[in-house]
């Protein structure tokens, strides 16, 4: 990447949960990144900055702090669950866990609690204004019951983001934590869109002859501004003073797998003049990204079957990464399933 590249504002990307270090889909952004990652261990946050690189001309940096978000400024106990993965703020609903074979599908006693230890908390908003990060352009979030909170500790921040990646249960697997229609609620209220969501199934029973989906458990859920939202009206106005965020929602758009949002955005940019003609037809060029199909007469029914899986998997190859898919490549395949694995993305 030539040295105006790397010049331009990053893309700003806040990954709360960051134990696993930065994903590579940001290494196709062919945009300048900044991660910004929590990860409350420290030994783990000193090895995380450690490992990622410091050379002035990479593409993607990071950087990782030792700090819990939360909604405000609070101590917070964290419950240490054998299965550090599922480590949270809340403790095991036990009543819904045992209906499920969790030693199997998971580890033996894979949620429970080896320790708790307590946790200076600050809000994202305290953090941007303690460290003077200026706009945020994309959030991930993976904590294990807390993100509603966190999102509602970054009212401020919110304004700017362009884009949220969170995992949303539908089911309590912790007691008292939100919910997916708790979390939508207040991201609509915002100004989002929920765009897609790769759903986790989990089974009750793995016995032979016995056939089930089982029961959709969490998601991990894709949302993004939206330009039909009159709560996200604000958002838009503001681009015409940082014509930089243009460029950033494209690119972020097209590397999520949303290219066709992207010329849509393009298109209303243009219709608003925000940009010309020119920029309309640059930024297209440099990221929607387009496969070629040899033309096809009367195609049957297979042919077409087939483009569809195709795109579909490219698509679902990108949102996989996103969603962090070692996270789940542990679990007992007898015992659970998800979208991508039905063929449904």
């Amino acid at each position: 990447m030539n040295s105006s590249e790397l010049k331009k504002p990053p893309i700003v990307v806040v990954d709360v949960g960051a134990r696993s270090g930065v994903q590579a889909i940001w290494e196709k952004a062919r945009y300048p990144v900044l991660v910004l990652g929590f990860e409350p261990d420290a030994e783990e946050c000193d090895a995380l900055n450690a490992r990622t690189p410091d050379a002035s001309d990479h593409l993607v940096q990071a950087r990782y702090f030792p700090w819990a978000l939360a909604e405000d400024r609070s101590q917070r106990s964290l419950y240490l669950y054998k299965d550090r993965r599922l480590s949270s703020f809340y403790l095991p609903n036990e009543a819904l866990l045992s209906q499920f074979p969790v030693p199997r599908l998971l580890s033996e006693g894979a949620f429970s609690v080896d320790a708790k230890v307590d946790l200076d908390c600050i809000s994202l908003d305290e953090f941007c204004q303690r460290e003077k990060v200026g706009k945020v352009d994309f959030i991930k979030l993976d904590t294990q019951g807390s993100e509603l909170e966190i999102l509602r500790g970054g009212d401020k921040t919110l304004d700017d983001v362009f884009g949220i990646a969170v995992e949303v249960e539908f089911s309590p697997l912790y007691a008292g934590q939100p919910l997916f229609g708790d979390i939508d609620a207040y991201l609509r209220s915002k100004g989002f869109s929920l765009f897609d969501l790769n759903r986790h199934w989990w089974k009750r029973s793995a016995e032979q002859g016995v056939e089930s989906r089982g029961q959709v458990m969490f998601a991990d859920a894709i949302y993004l501004r939206d330009p039909a939202l009159s709560s996200s009206a604000l958002y838009w106005d503001n681009l015409r003073s940082d014509p930089s965020a243009i460029e950033r929602m494209v690119a972020l758009s097209c590397v999520l797998g949303y290219s066709d949002f992207a010329v849509a955005l393009l298109d209303h940019f243009k219709r608003a003049a925000f940009i010309d003609g020119k920029s309309f037809e640059a930024l297209s060029v440099k990221y929607v990204r387009r496969r070629d199909f040899p033309p096809v007469h009367q195609p049957s029914r297979s042919v077409w079957a087939r483009a569809v899986a195709m795109v579909s998997r490219a698509i679902a190859s990108r949102i996989s990464k996103i969603s962090d898919d070692a996270h789940y490549r542990h679990l007992n395949q007898h015992y659970y399933d998800n979208d991508e694995r039905k063929g449904i993305r």
